[in-house]
């Protein structure tokens, strides 16, 4: 059976478990398996950016973020963001001098938001990079994900199903191929990010 789109998807995961009783729920298993994607996966195919206007102290992420990777303020001269905890964002943003252009270098994430600091005295846009959410299959009739490793959307919305369905003995040998995909993701994504060239360390 193909494994093109969210319809495929789920009829193979019904006829791997061989249960004709779950269609209300296999849904629930591909949403269970996208979230523990979210959470175990970090690759170049999840890597994002997105530009914003900074007109206040904080900006809403985007929906899709997951973690912060880097950023920077645009301008004919490019600030790198610099990570700030909390407490010292708040003394950065009452250091101020009036009638100094002041330039929100440092950040921190608080909620959905990021916080900048020092406050902006006028408009400021920054640039991030960020990793993304999988694209939920719910809402697309596919996804990077599904069209590369089919594998692991049909083994890990089976290995969610296995609380559902209890006492299945095919379930530890599903676990050990979620496992190698799994693996072979996060091993393709550094391939691909760094070919077969050793990492260089640099003299300090």
């Amino acid at each position: 059976m193909a494994l093109a789109n969210y319809t495929d998807l789920k009829a193979s995961v019904a006829t791997w478990l061989a249960r004709s009783d779950l269609t209300a729920t296999i849904p629930d298993f591909i949403l269970l398996a996208e979230a523990r994607f979210n959470r175990s996966l970090r690759t170049r195919q999840q890597e994002a950016r997105a530009q914003m206007n900074i007109t206040g102290e904080y900006v809403t992420l985007p929906t899709d973020f997951l973690e912060f990777r880097s950023g920077y303020l645009n301008g004919s001269t490019r600030y790198v963001m610099e990570f700030l905890p909390g407490d010292y964002q708040t003394a950065v943003s009452n250091n101020t001098t009036p009638g100094i252009q002041i330039i929100p270098a440092y950040f921190s994430i608080q909620g959905d938001s990021l916080r900048f600091s020092p406050l902006p005295s006028g408009t400021d846009t920054a640039t991030i990079q960020y990793y993304s959410k999988i694209p939920p299959m719910a809402l697309n009739a596919t996804n990077w994900l599904l069209t590369t490793y089919p594998d692991a959307y049909l083994y890990g919305s089976i290995m969610q199903a296995a609380a559902f369905i209890q006492d299945d003995p095919r379930i530890p040998g599903i676990k050990t191929l979620y496992d190698e995909v799994i693996a072979q993701i996060t091993h393709d994504g550094n391939r691909a990010r760094w070919g077969g060239n050793n990492m260089r360390m640099r003299a300090a």
